[in-house]
């Protein structure tokens, strides 16, 4: 089978063993696993570049106290600030939020371990306000 067989198929599913199904997902799998690897190792030096110009880009900003630079004829490059906040002490977190009432301070998720819990121990029934779904999907795992 040639690199885009799998690809350009005329035979129906019905008309393929589950077998060579099988084989064919599997070998699809591995060609796009070689591209993807080939594209990281192609993308490298690139990155690499594009990281180098950033911290000089970066540089020109702190140095110049500005918060972004217009060059004519190519466009405007800026800084831009991403901030994390974490869980650090979960419990000195937990006893602030609930002492003040600070609800806010937390995203709303349900975690799906203690859920799964909650639902094997009451009969299928969900917890209150809570909507289940679940989504099959096929592994595959070579020999």
């Amino acid at each position: 089978m040639t690199e885009t067989a799998a690809v350009t198929e005329t035979r129906s599913p019905d008309e393929i063993a589950i077998g060579e199904q099988f084989a064919r997902a599997m070998k699809i799998r591995e060609q796009i696993r070689v591209i993807e690897e080939l594209q990281k190792q192609q993308l490298a030096p690139f990155k690499a570049a594009l990281a180098k110009q950033e911290g000089i880009l970066t540089q020109h900003l702190q140095d110049a106290k500005l918060q972004n630079c217009a060059v004519p004829g190519v466009g405007t490059f800026y800084k831009s600030t991403k901030e994390s906040f974490t869980v650090e002490d979960p419990t000195a977190l937990r006893r602030h939020i609930v002492g003040t009432g600070a609800f806010d301070l937390l995203d709303l998720k349900v975690n799906k371990t203690a859920a799964r819990a909650f639902v094997d121990e009451n009969e299928g029934q969900l917890p209150p306000g809570v909507k289940y779904s679940a989504f099959v999907t096929v592994g595959m795992r070579a020999k």
